[in-house]
């Protein structure tokens, strides 16, 4: 991992899962890293946004210091420990709502806790 190039770990199992499917079907993606940074820097989201113009919505566990944007906390379940959430293709106090409402009592909304843990041994 290479701060400010977290998109080059992440981007091909992104885009080898999308590649399975009937992009027209795609209506959102949620990704676990940020969707925007607010600089001319490319984050993991604006990769995907840009090849597949599908909105993108980033949930970042940890403040990214690079990231200029700012009001991106969300505070799910009872953690003290905030969410930054971003976007590309969707407002983002939408996209807040969204993660806010997510299934799951805890921090993290339960499917991307599921797919971080499925995606932990996968090679794609």
């Amino acid at each position: 991992y290479i701060p400010g190039q977290f998109y080059k770990r992440e981007l091909q199992s992104v885009e080898s899962i999308i590649s399975k499917m009937d992009k027209k079907d795609i209506e959102m993606i949620v990704i676990d890293g940020y969707a925007d940074s607010g600089t001319k820097e490319h984050a993991l989201g604006t990769f995907v946004y840009e090849e597949y113009n599908i909105p993108v919505i980033g949930i970042g566990k940890n403040k990214y210091d690079r990231c200029i944007l700012e009001n991106l906390e969300v505070y799910r379940g009872e953690s003290n420990k905030p969410l930054y959430v971003t976007s590309k293709g969707i407002d983002n106090e939408k996209a807040k709502e969204l993660v806010k409402h997510m299934a799951g009592d805890f921090r993290l909304p339960y499917f991307v806790k599921y797919a971080d843990n499925r995606a932990r041994d996968w090679n794609c």
